[in-house]
């Protein structure tokens, strides 16, 4: 992989150019993962959707926090860097992203607890919320690996590595597309997981931390 461009002293346009286009394939990769998941989803039929539409409020509050400790981290991380201070930003990237896993281990943890209070002052019908709740619970459990994710793509994006950064949300989306049907659905000896199976990676953790 080819070194990120010189953000100091390289040419401004091949510089912009160089940030710019990897992000731009990343971020619609991203836009897929979520059209993926709802195309899916979709086909178990309309309880699902609406149910899946329940949680959008509270799945992007919780990414609107990732991307402002990513934003956070990446302005202050990118001065470090500029001044050639490697050791001071290295040891920041390390402790913020130790901040974000605290932080997010805590949030999955409550939001466990909090599924059904919070869905019910939102308003969900009594047949979505069993549904809201199967989803919800994988989502929270999984939270924390999609926040440290989108942290570590923060960092590097502050060093002006957008081709790797861009690359792991492809290869992630590519993934998605993959197995969501394989785990919605089933496939052989694999059990369908139905509106849980967008988010199989946390489907042990979700378990763990499920409230009894």
């Amino acid at each position: 992989m080819s070194n990120p461009p010189d953000l100091l002293k390289g040419p401004l346009r091949p510089v912009l150019v160089q940030m710019t286009v990897p992000m731009m394939f990343g971020i619609v990769s991203l836009m897929l993962f979520n059209l993926v998941d709802i195309w899916f989803v979709g086909l178990l039929g309309t309880e699902p959707m609406a149910a899946l539409a329940f949680t959008f409020p509270v799945s992007f509050a919780i990414v609107s926090l990732a991307i402002g400790l990513g934003i956070g981290m990446s302005a202050t991380l990118a001065r470090r860097i500029g001044r050639g201070e490697t050791d001071t930003a290295a040891a920041m990237a390390t402790d913020t992203l130790l901040m974000t896993f605290i932080l997010m281990l805590f949030v999955g943890i409550l939001g466990q607890w909090a599924i059904d209070p919070v869905f019910v002052l939102m308003g969900a019908d009594e047949a979505l919320r069993p549904l809201i709740h199967d989803y919800m619970q994988i989502w929270f459990a999984g939270s924390v690996f999609m926040v440290m994710n989108m942290v570590c793509n923060s960092i590097f994006r502050a060093r002006g590595d957008t081709r790797r950064s861009a690359m792991v949300m492809l290869i992630a989306s590519a993934l998605n597309l993959i197995f969501d049907p394989i785990l919605i659905f089933g496939l052989g000896p694999i059990p369908g997981l139905g509106i849980q199976g967008p988010h199989w990676p946390a489907c042990w953790l979700g378990r763990s931390l499920r409230p009894s």
